[in-house]
């Protein structure tokens, strides 16, 4: 190539260079194009694996509730059926009529929600051996209203009933699994989308870093003024001040509509439960009466009419009077400590949110505890992959304290699942978690919380306070719990929440530390329209 076509070519970008450090604007505009022109379809791509995925979850889970209620349908059915053979009772076929098109809709929407389950060959011998079901069991009602219930008893005991049965439930099996490989294939393909998004995002991350480096160069070149970029830098510094302030208000905020939002809730659960639970108890202590009663009376006949007549006492026989005599009071006994539990669940969960009591209010914070223990119970159960978690009680007997209650619960129960779940995540065979309270000193409580799971890691202590950090995966946890109780112990309680390195790396121990009596004055420290975090 000649010299003087190399020198042109220098010109030449010599002056394209020149034109792009004067106007900067240029340069702006080529990388915001390119920038969108890499961004939108990484947006599309991203709003369309998302659409893809909260339709298979919602999808998902609908089959799901569809799947456990056309099974409970088919058990009331085939109950129903068997019952009215069993009892002669005409209202058992009534019951029967009454869950036969609730079975056949629900039927019907998972068809139409996944087609292809109900088309294949299978499909069809479930279908036939349901047709056959239903023609028999129609055919125990007729044979009940012709009185020949022993016949059709007979009916529904009888091989060819138990082998439809039979073939029937290990169709709906099969049809149940067949779901979940479709249901399974759908979720690989949203994820192969979501890579493929990931690959996408990762490749525009690459080429977009030289461009901005580029165009920033250049608006480092133009604005050569540094009081400007001073002042900017201060601007830019101010804005950020602003923003984290901003941002541990809306925090306060989002905690205080939430405990907000938990009280009308379990304002309603409270109420919808009790009401229909009182009736029950109510009804379920005369029922105990009655039945005393007619059990009486049943033997008073059995004493004066003797001998019993041979049809009423084959029938007795039948039935098992005796074992019914006696278990009768077994099973409303039974009843009655399953409304008493459920009375003591209403009463934890209004102590837990503090119904009416959100405000500022002298409490027992050993109320509190047990309302919390209480609410956790179900969880402290020993299951297939987790052992049993023991609760240690270690009170002191402690003056009542000023405090939010709501607030105060909500700690313990932020910091009472964490023990839980680090237990539950250990190779321990038996959990246990210490809740020990005691005077730390004259105006103050300590509550202390202690458990013997997997520990914290020393290299991650220093950071468990800090909003959004969470050693869980993504999406499991927003790592806010921890944080936000910190906030409400120190600026709401003008207390302590620390964590106490253990000897043992096994265990966890955190500290609560909150004086007795509020400051007066607390209030003025809350952004305006709460008066709480």
């Amino acid at each position: 190539m000649a010299s003087g076509e190399i020198w042109r070519i220098q010109q030449h970008l010599q002056g394209i260079q020149a034109i792009t450090y004067k106007r900067p604007a240029y340069s702006i505009v080529v990388a915001v194009v390119l920038t969108l022109g890499l961004f939108i379809p990484q947006l599309l791509m991203n709003w369309r694996t998302y659409r893809n995925f909260h339709h298979l979850s919602q999808e998902e889970l609908r089959l799901q509730k569809l799947s456990d209620r056309i099974v409970y349908l088919d058990e009331v059915l085939t109950m129903s059926a068997r019952m009215n053979a069993a009892t002669g009772n005409r209202e058992w076929e009534a019951r029967y009529r009454q869950f036969e098109p609730l079975l056949d809709a629900a039927i019907q929407e998972s068809i139409n929600l996944i087609p292809e389950v109900y088309s294949n060959q299978d499909a069809k011998q479930i279908d036939i051996a349901n047709q056959k079901l239903v023609a028999m069991e129609n055919r125990s009602f007729e044979l009940v209203r012709q009185n020949q219930a022993r016949a059709a008893l007979t009916l529904l005991s009888s091989p060819e009933y138990q082998t439809q049965k039979r073939i029937y439930a290990q169709g709906v099996e099969k049809r149940h699994q067949q779901i979940e490989q479709i249901l399974q294939s759908r979720n690989q393909s949203y994820h192969q989308d979501l890579r493929l998004s990931f690959v996408w995002m990762i490749l525009t991350f690459f080429l977009l870093i030289p461009l901005w480096f580029l165009v920033l160069h250049i608006l480092q070149t133009y604005l050569r003024d540094r009081n400007l970029a001073v002042a900017k830098l201060e601007n830019i510094n101010q804005e950020l001040n602003t923003s984290v302030q901003r941002l541990e208000i809306a925090q306060r905020i989002i905690q205080d509509e939430k405990i907000s939002s938990l009280t009308q809730i379990v304002a309603g659960i409270a109420h919808e439960i009790n009401n229909p639970v009182s009736f029950i108890r109510g009804n379920l202590t005369y029922i105990q009466q009655y039945s005393q009663h007619l059990v009486e009376l049943i033997n008073l006949y059995k004493q004066e009419i003797v001998p019993i007549p041979p049809q009423a006492l084959a029938h007795m026989e039948e039935i098992d009077f005796e074992f019914i005599s006696e278990d009768i009071p077994k099973v409303i006994q039974s009843m009655l400590t399953g409304t008493e539990r459920i009375k003591e669940v209403v009463l934890g969960l209004r102590a837990f949110a503090c119904l009416d009591e959100s405000e500022r209010k002298i409490v027992d914070i050993h109320t509190g505890l047990e309302s919390t223990i209480s609410l956790l119970q179900h969880r402290l159960q020993a299951k297939s992959t987790t052992p049993v978690i023991e609760i240690i009680r270690e009170y002191q007997q402690l003056p009542e304290i000023d405090c939010y209650p709501s607030q105060i619960n909500q700690v313990l129960m932020n910091i009472l699942t964490n023990a839980i779940e680090a237990i539950t995540m250990s190779s321990t065979t038996t959990g246990r978690i210490l809740v020990r309270s005691e005077l730390a000193q004259p105006g103050w409580i300590r509550i202390s919380i202690i458990d013997n799971g997997i520990g914290i890691n020393p290299s991650i202590q220093q950071k468990i306070f800090e909003p959004f950090f969470t050693t869980k995966p993504i999406g499991q946890n927003k790592g806010l719990g921890l944080s936000i109780s910190h906030q409400i112990i120190t600026q709401l309680h003008q207390g302590k929440l620390y964590f106490q390195p253990s000897t043992s790396t096994s265990e966890t121990q955190f500290m609560i530390e909150i004086p007795t009596q509020l400051s007066k004055t607390l209030y003025l420290d809350f952004p305006q329209g709460s008066d709480k975090p």
